[in-house]
């Protein structure tokens, strides 16, 4: 078998054949023992064979494929970076590195950025176990997102039934255009798995779909890899007397070991970059975003400080500050189907000018200190002297 002339070789084609792989390898004749390896134990593969970026990239494209072999050092390109690529264009497949030149480091490395598995060229016989267990575990995934969503779609008919807003918790973009299209009226935590398209921006703006992004719920899977500087915040300190427990697990040296050690910490890490990105895409394009979280559910989900954390996050996903004030009011409101609360009125001690001028006040100051902006939010709403009504 010789090298791919134009970058790309499909090997061994078969019309009727179900499995289909990418293999990023420079060296033809390793290509080959790979596959000999796998057909030698029952596999039948229809082959994308490429040895560099841009093949690759058109190999992957369509996502209409299973699984992802690839060698970890090629001229001009390596295999974290063709990871990297297929987790933001196919996510959820399998991707194997098969190399030679793997050492210990390089494989943790690997599995911390979300590689499904190694095997080592001098040991292919690894490989046809290692494949069978990666496409098992997708397809047991693929089928457990399958039945979620059916009882997602079931939740929804009934709520809507007895006459309740319906919310859908999802990840995935498919996720949600389905539960979309099945009449959702809340999607609940963001697309975290690549950018959000204009023609599902279209579908929720025609539907009047909310969207509440839930940053913290991600944040707060990532960020005690260390002790992180806001357990020193006066603001969050008030709290300790109920935090205090938390903190102190959080804090201790093996608690934040396991997070480093996880390699979900890389995969969720990058899935909050994505849902922070699909933020602001969904906002500037006039989508309802209301302000919510996950605060309570489970250990760092501080209630009464992520809150405020959440507004912050969203000012820096590029929200401007009336942008976020109005999702943590009027439009967190509007998309709970709450239509007596959520909007900024003049109180009894104040005005209508007062409360307008109040907030002028709140976007400065958030404007020029970002950082500390979700912290300050609270009291100076508290010294506007106006009333949630």
């Amino acid at each position: 078998m010789g090298a791919p002339s134009d970058g790309t070789s499909r090997m061994n084609q078969d019309p009727v054949e179900s499995l289909r792989f990418v293999l990023l390898e420079d060296d033809p004749n390793d290509a080959e023992l790979i596959q000999l390896e796998l057909a030698r134990n029952g596999l039948h593969v229809g082959w994308r064979h490429v040895s560099s970026e841009r093949p690759f990239r058109e190999a992957i494209a369509a996502c209409d494929i299973d699984l992802v072999l690839a060698d970890y050092t090629l001229p001009g390109f390596d295999g974290l970076a063709a990871l990297r690529i297929t987790q933001k264009s196919c996510p959820g497949v399998p991707f194997i590195f098969v190399s030679g030149s793997l050492g210990e480091e390089r494989a943790i490395e690997a599995l911390k950025s979300g590689a499904t598995d190694y095997v080592l060229k001098d040991r292919l016989q690894r490989l046809p176990r290692v494949v069978h267990r990666a496409l098992q575990e997708s397809r047991e995934r693929r089928e457990r997102r399958q039945a979620e969503a059916e009882l997602e779609a079931q939740r929804l008919h009934q709520a809507h039934q007895r006459g309740l807003p319906a919310h859908a918790p999802i990840f995935f973009l498919k996720e949600a255009e389905m539960m979309v299209g099945h009449g959702v009226d809340v999607i609940a935590h963001s697309v975290r798995d690549q950018d959000v398209t204009p023609a599902f921006i279209a579908e929720m703006k025609r539907r009047n779909v909310g969207y509440i992004p839930t940053l913290t719920r991600d944040l707060s899977l990532v960020i005690y890899d260390q002790t992180p500087a806001f357990f020193k915040d006066p603001f969050f300190l008030r709290g300790i007397s109920v935090y205090g427990e938390q903190v102190e697990m959080i804090n201790k040296p093996e608690f934040q070991e396991g997070i480093r050690k996880d390699p979900q910490t890389a995969v969720i890490r990058k899935a909050l970059e994505q849902g922070t990105r699909n933020l602001k895409l969904l906002a500037d394009s006039g989508v309802t975003i209301g302000m919510g979280t996950d605060s309570g559910t489970d250990e760092g989900r501080w209630q009464g400080y992520f809150e405020q954390v959440e507004l912050e996050m969203m000012a820096k996903a590029g929200m401007t500050p009336m942008q976020v004030i109005v999702a943590a009011t009027g439009d967190a409101a509007k998309v709970a189907k709450l239509d007596h609360v959520g909007t900024i009125a003049p109180g009894t001690n104040g005005s209508a000018g007062r409360a307008r001028s109040s907030c002028a006040a709140i976007q400065s100051r958030w404007s020029s200190a970002q950082a500390s902006a979700a912290r300050r939010l609270v009291p100076s709403l508290r010294n506007a002297r106006v009333t949630l009504a």
